[in-house]
Parts: C-alpha cells; structure tokens; sequence
C-alpha cells in the first residue's frame, strides 16, 4: 500500500483498481479540489477502478462531489465508510441525483466489510471483461 499526500487529504493505493481517499478534518472539497482527485486517480489506477470515501473526519463538501463521482466513468463502485450520524446526510445527497447514473455506492460502518465488496466488484467487472474479450475473439 502506497500513500499520497494532497492538498485537504490523502490517498491510499490499496492495489491497481482500488484507491482509499480520506479528507482531512475541515477540509473544504469543492470542484476544482475533487478534480484534482479524480485526475490524480485516473494516472495512478487500472481503470475501471472502485474508491473507498473513508468519512473519519469532518469536512465540508459541495453537492457537485456525488453527482460528479457518480458521472465518471472510470469509477467502477464506491464505497462510502461512515458513521450513523453522517448516513442520512449522505443518502440524501444521492437520492438528490437519481437518474444521473445507476448508482453502485454502498455506505458501510465497517472498513474491512467495505473493502471487501469493493474487491468482489472489482473481481466481477474483471469476469465481465474476460467474457468480452472471448465472444470477441471467438466472432
């Protein structure tokens, strides 16, 4: 595992296509800051990768940072860790952008629980991949 530092956080390379971002405490992440993420991820993972959001501290957000996470079409899943308090607030957010995008985001209180459906969806968009690249070769 390989960490980076950037500005209003951090994030860890847990393996090719699966990256951990925790923001620092009071950060602020607006669109320019989560650009800056998304542009980092895009050179650093095998796309399509899957994100873990760990929310361990408090940081302010601007309602652009779901719908563009939702939109990019090189995030395979997503994985939100957080506390009871913060899931309501999170859940309305998405439900705010339904229809953007089906969305494959699951909030988790538990790291590890997180982490492993993160890795069972990297492994099935892994088979979804195979089997298109058989039937393409087999035509």
């Amino acid at each position: 595992m390989v960490t980076y530092e950037l500005p209003n956080g951090q994030i860890k390379i847990l393996q090719n296509d699966i990256a951990e971002i925790i923001f620092n405490e009071s950060a602020h992440i607006d669109k320019v800051t989560l650009d800056k993420y998304l542009r980092f991820l895009i050179t650093h993972l095998e796309a399509p990768f899957s994100l873990l959001i760990n929310i361990i501290n408090n940081y302010l957000t601007d309602s652009y940072l779901l719908k563009h996470l939702a939109t990019s079409k090189e995030i395979n899943v997503i994985a939100v860790i957080s506390n009871k308090n913060n899931t309501t607030a999170i859940k309305e957010n998405m439900d705010s952008y339904h229809g953007t995008k089906s969305w494959n985001l699951m909030i988790y209180s538990d790291r590890e629980k997180a982490l492993n459906w993160l890795l069972q969806e990297q492994d099935y968009i892994h088979l979804q991949v195979l089997n298109n690249i058989y039937v393409e070769t087999r035509n």
